[in-house]
């Protein structure tokens, strides 16, 4: 709601009537999570836009979600009426974002990144395990602190405790920051798969089947295994593509990333269980692999 004291006027945007957001000539759109903005906003589906005509509409700022559009919607992105894009990092507990890419920021930066802590706020990596700061491009949990942290949870003083650490906001988000301060979200460490040894980040192996031009949406989990402790699991929603096998997605995956990251299941969807805000349940689908692999 913090758009609201600048002047803002609210819309609720019904899935098919994106267009709205245009023909009222707003210059900024705040975007909910998922394909909705992949799809209505970006021209990706039945209710595309027409092509941007000077005057009559333009987008200059167009926030995404948490997770920044990556490769899949990167060129989308770049391509939208008014040609303009910034991602916004937030998360639970903060008010309103902490991280923020800005519209003359490389593109690469824009579609990959969720830019760089907001002024007065300060972000750092950490080890989730020790504590300690880490240096540029290593994995760790986002931490922050500033005068946008909550004071903590309604009459909920040890979960409080549990979030909120010295002043530091724990995100239990899994993220780098490179040399420039840009930061990237590559995951939850709730999320993080952890094959016999090795650490498996879902949004890696996302990112790559998200390449595979028969693919429509994918979500990766891990689920448990006697020999390695988990293994990698991929949901695969495809684009009429029904002669697509499990061999396939694993061959591909085969020539793009490291083999102990490869998918040792594919489960096949329709559609993905979804929260309310738009993002899907991965608890969900743990329990929906665990049923379907027992008797594999």
């Amino acid at each position: 709601m913090s758009f609201l004291p600048a002047g803002a006027c609210p819309h609720v945007l019904f899935p098919g009537r994106c267009r709205q957001a245009h023909e009222s000539k707003e210059q900024g759109a705040q975007l909910v999570p998922g394909p909705f903005h992949d799809r209505q906003l970006l021209g990706r589906g039945p209710t595309r836009l027409p092509p941007h005509r000077p005057n009559q509409y333009a987008l200059r700022s167009v926030p995404g979600p948490v997770r920044p559009p990556g490769r899949r919607n990167g060129k989308c992105v770049c391509q939208a009426p008014g040609g303009a894009s910034s991602t916004r990092y937030s998360t639970t507990g903060v008010s309103p974002v902490i991280t923020q890419t800005c519209r003359n920021d490389p593109v690469g930066k824009r579609v990959e990144t969720v830019g760089k802590a907001l002024p007065n706020i300060d972000v750092k990596i950490v080890d989730p395990s020790t504590g300690e700061d880490l240096p540029p491009n290593e994995l760790g949990e986002l931490i922050s602190r500033g005068f946008n942290i909550m004071k903590g949870y309604f009459k909920m003083p040890k979960e409080t405790k549990e979030v909120i650490r010295d002043g530091w906001l724990h995100t239990k988000d899994l993220a780098t920051m490179d040399e420039e301060g840009y930061f990237s979200i590559l995951g939850r460490i709730d999320d993080m798969i952890l094959r016999g040894g090795e650490n498996v980040y879902p949004r890696e192996i996302e990112e790559f089947l998200f390449t595979h031009k028969k693919i429509k949406d994918v979500s990766v989990v891990g689920v448990p295994s006697a020999k390695y402790g988990e293994e990698v699991c991929a949901f695969v929603q495809l684009r009429n593509s029904p002669d697509i096998t499990e061999i396939d997605i694993q061959n591909f995956c085969r020539d793009g990333i490291s083999r102990y990251k490869v998918p040792k299941h594919v489960i096949f969807v329709d559609d993905f269980p979804m929260t309310a805000s738009g993002k899907i349940r991965k608890i969900e689908l743990r329990s929906i692999a665990q049923d379907k692999l027992k008797n594999r």
